[in-house]
């Protein structure tokens, strides 16, 4: 993304206040103002949301409540932090962006770290809220007796949608790690040119270094490290998680086992009735 792009989308973020202003300014009263009647505008809506939606939830079994109300709580605070993070994080936004204009390599470590302050819980929010949206998709698909094509085709749909934003914000992380990987690899190539000169080595060695205690490091809030491998975690959750609600879904839809035991044969209670 282009520094225009990125001032168009902080135009249009500032209007939703969900993003500073591209250029550096102070808090007004205003800002303040606006801020707080997005996060009342969006309260006041998922309240209704769970009002209008109680009657549906009730039907649920209640590992579905559970996870349902999981993916409306991490939606929600994901909007409140978000806006609130615009505002209060505003010294930590700036800082990011002139870090990305600089093309020295010591700025990369603090980007990351900036990264891991304003946008560490909205990766987990979104982490979250993704990996339940697709949990229950899967469990309509498997579960829900009467399932046509476009019903499985919408829902493959949605769940596709979700996972392309979620999984290649996942994947650009990767990607800065994976440049700090090829700079580390080509100077320990570089080690074997430079046996015969002590000085060059040194500094070399000084390099290999600073980059390895600038390692960069993306984290979900610190509870999980964001990459590649998070993917596949996040596929093995989904599966495993999966696997118990279709257990519970099904228990409950037979009831309970009928008993082989006929209590008209043998209670005492059917003989003094006919006495």
């Amino acid at each position: 993304m282009s520094f225009r792009q990125l001032k168009l989308v902080m135009k249009v973020g500032k209007f939703l206040a969900v993003t500073p202003d591209y250029a550096e300014t102070q808090k007004t009263f205003c800002q303040k103002l606006h801020t707080f009647f997005m996060v009342g505008w969006i309260t006041a809506g998922f309240v209704t949301a769970c009002v209008y939606r109680y009657t549906t939830y009730t039907q649920f079994i209640h590992m579905k409540v559970v996870v349902q109300l999981s993916i409306d709580l991490s939606l929600y605070a994901l909007n409140i932090y978000t806006i609130v993070t615009a505002l209060s994080k505003r010294p930590q936004w700036y800082r990011l962006i002139r870090n990305l204009k600089k093309t020295q390599n010591a700025n990369k470590a603090k980007s990351v770290d900036i990264f891991n302050d304003i946008f560490g819980w909205p990766l987990l929010f979104i982490t979250t809220f993704t990996t339940l949206q697709v949990l229950i998709y899967l469990q309509i698909i498997f579960v829900k007796a009467f399932n046509t094509i476009q019903l499985i085709i919408y829902s493959f749909s949605y769940m596709f949608w979700h996972c392309t934003g979620t999984f290649y914000n996942m994947l650009l992380c990767d990607a800065v790690l994976c440049e700090f990987e090829e700079i580390l690899a080509v100077a320990h190539s570089l080690e074997k040119y430079f046996i015969s000169e002590n000085r060059k080595n040194e500094e070399l060695r000084k390099f290999i270094k600073v980059v390895k205690d600038n390692f960069p490091s993306f984290s979900a809030a610190r509870f999980f490290n964001v990459g590649k491998t998070t993917v596949l975690g996040i596929s093995n959750a989904i599966i495993s998680f999966l696997i118990v609600m279709i257990q519970f879904e099904i228990n409950q839809k037979s009831g309970p086992a009928p008993s082989d035991f006929d209590c008209t044969l043998h209670c005492q209670c059917n003989k003094t009735k006919n006495e």
